[in-house]
């Protein structure tokens, strides 16, 4: 793919939920580098607005100065000391099993 079409190549951006530019260690000589095309995104959410107007910038040339976000946690969930607090906590949560009480 390479040489042929790099005269047809205006510009690319690079759009995963992987760190790609970790490839940029142990790329071949002439190969270009990932790191200032990703535009990262989360697998939880997809692809985001945010996402795409990053991606739209770096197509139009721009340098994006990359910020890492910490990523949300999943929600911790403490026992409640009472059955009948966590009974209430999970209404509608969880379907109980057949003879459970």
């Amino acid at each position: 793919h390479g040489a042929e079409h790099e005269q047809e190549v205006k510009g690319w951006v690079v759009l995963d939920d992987i760190n790609l530019a970790i490839a940029d260690e142990d790329r071949r000589t002439g190969t270009k580098l990932m790191g200032p095309k990703l535009v990262q995104t989360w697998p939880l959410c997809g692809l985001t607005m945010g996402n795409a107007k990053t991606a739209v910038r770096i197509l139009n040339g721009e340098l994006i100065t990359k910020v890492f976000v910490e990523r949300p946690k999943a929600p911790s969930f403490a026992f409640p000391a009472s059955r009948s607090m966590l009974e209430s906590k999970m209404a509608g949560i969880a379907t109980p099993m057949p003879g459970a009480r």
